[in-house]
């Protein structure tokens, strides 16, 4: 027994020393802004809730892996904008949500650029997403105390020097991951080969209820931030992306069509918000020399929708997106598997 209290007796002393070593040191800018040169941590569901916090912007970027090529440069080019990418791949709109809604309660955003996947729609797993780093700190951001991640990063960054740490502007570069890729018809076609790797996916089965997560993940937003402007952008993924869905998965096509209406319908009827279209831009769909796989776009894609954004080419209402799905599905035939 003395044995067993020695060792929760260390225990708690351990675990009592990491946790005010990450409060001092708040790797991840947390609790305050960092004290002399910030190194930023390499993960950003753990980072984008202090940058969202303590960093300047007036514009964010809200999506999966599709948008991290949409970046504050092109954004500032563009638009005038000075934009934080808040994108995360593989984030549900939850996720999503979790990142938006902490920007906007810091009363720093005009602009909202939401690059939006039929697939964001997914129910959310908790795959050990931290959402108790993006409430307001309190008794619910206990877990960041014990974090190890954090620990290390913490204590790494005290041994680096500060010319050698990571600033915003190399963390934002190392956010788009266009140059990490090769791009090409023959990447694209092999994806083609291998597109029984890409999961199912459970969107909502009938209209109502794809209204209904688009009201609750979406328009809600929206409609509670009359000040602020949301720009929606359903982005565009490869002719054979479309025809793996419609030939083969014609039920998650169908899905993935009754999505996009919703939000059209849903979010175009807002003074506040604009809904752009690319799904069925055929310069883009067809010409899979611009992707690096059945999804996947290179940024120069990217900065031509920003560049469209901006010109408010491709905004769509309910009527005119009408036959969007239609389109894809004869893109879906016109483009070549081989």
């Amino acid at each position: 027994m003395r044995f067993l209290a020695v060792m929760a007796g260390a225990t708690a002393l351990l675990v009592a020393a990491a946790a005010t070593t990450i409060f001092v040191l708040d790797p991840f800018q947390v609790l305050r802004p960092a004290r002399g040169t910030p190194n930023l941590y390499g993960v950003p569901e753990f980072q984008i809730p202090g940058l969202a916090r303590f960093y300047p912007y007036d514009a964010v970027v809200i999506g999966t892996s599709t948008s991290n090529n949409f970046t504050p440069d092109d954004l500032a080019a563009a638009l005038g904008w000075r934009a934080m990418t808040c994108a995360l791949a593989g984030s549900s709109i939850d996720e999503q949500r979790a990142a938006l809604d902490l920007a906007l309660r810091t009363g720093k955003v005009r602009d909202v650029f939401w690059g939006l996947d039929p697939f964001d729609f997914l129910p959310p797993d908790r795959r050990g997403f931290p959402y108790y780093l993006y409430g307001d700190p309190g008794w619910r951001t206990a877990p960041y105390f014990v974090n190890l991640g954090a620990l290390e990063h913490g204590l790494r960054t005290l041994m680096t020097p500060a010319a050698a740490r990571v600033t915003l502007a190399q963390w934002n570069a190392n956010r788009a991951w266009d140059r990490s890729y090769v791009y090409g018809r023959q990447q694209v076609l092999t994806a083609w080969k291998h597109r029984h790797t890409i999961g199912p996916t459970p969107l909502p089965e009938n209209a109502a209820l794809a209204a209904a997560a688009v009201d609750t993940g979406i328009v809600a937003v929206i409609r509670a931030h009359p000040s602020v402007r949301f720009d929606l952008v359903l982005l565009p993924y490869t002719a054979l992306y479309y025809r793996m869905l419609a030939v083969e998965r014609p039920r998650e096509f169908e899905a993935f069509c009754r999505i996009d209406t919703a939000i059209v319908a849903g979010a175009s009827a807002l003074p506040n918000a604009a809904v752009f279209n690319f799904r069925d831009a055929d310069e883009m769909v067809l010409d899979l020399d611009r992707f690096h796989d059945l999804l996947h776009f290179s940024a120069d894609v990217s900065r031509e929708i920003v560049r469209d954004v901006a010109a408010g080419r491709g905004r769509v209402t309910p009527s005119s997106f009408a036959g969007v799905c239609a389109r894809m599905r004869a893109d879906a035939v016109r483009v070549r598997a081989e």
